[in-house]
C-alpha cells in the first residue's frame, strides 16, 4: 500500500488492480460520499483524480 497525500480530512482512500494494469480507487466518508473510478491509467493519476473529486466535493458541501 502507497502513502497517499493530498487526501481531505475524513476521507478514506483504498485501491485495488483488478486486472493487469487496472485499478479501481475509492474514497469514502462517514457521511457517505463517495468518489470512485475504474481506469487503466498510471495508479497516481487516477489517484489524483479521485482525491481532485473529493476536495471538490469537500469545497462544495462547505458552502451549502
Amino acid at each position: 500500500m502507497k502513502t497517499i497525500e493530498g487526501v481531505p480530512d475524513g476521507w478514506t482512500l483504498t485501491y485495488q488492480e483488478v486486472s493487469n494494469n487496472v485499478y479501481t480507487v475509492h474514497l469514502v466518508t462517514n457521511f457517505g460520499s463517495v468518489v470512485e473510478t475504474t481506469d487503466s491509467d498510471d495508479l497516481d493519476s487516477i489517484i489524483a483524480h479521485c482525491v481532485e473529486s473529493a476536495r471538490e466535493i469537500e469545497n462544495r458541501t462547505r458552502l451549502t
